[in-house]
């Protein structure tokens, strides 16, 4: 993702801007903790997908884009 055009995609990775300067962590904070731990999808399946020891159904909490409450406010 680090050669994404979506301005949204930019600002998380620090590929525009210097957000993580202005809070006083590093600006490849985002891209370094998502090659560590994985993205949400990643992070659900590992923990509680189907494939564990207490697998739930991934339609639970549905992305607000499709109709649930989950929402990451913007970085900005």
């Amino acid at each position: 993702m680090m050669g994404s055009s979506d301005p949204n995609v930019q600002r998380l990775l620090n590929i525009t801007g210097k957000f993580g300067s202005f809070i006083g962590v590093s600006n490849d904070r985002a891209c370094n903790m998502i090659t560590q731990v994985g993205n949400y999808g990643e992070s659900y399946n590992r923990n509680l997908g189907p494939d564990t020891s207490c697998p739930l159904a991934g339609d639970a909490n549905p992305s607000r884009a499709n109709g649930g409450l989950l929402h990451a406010p913007p970085i900005r």
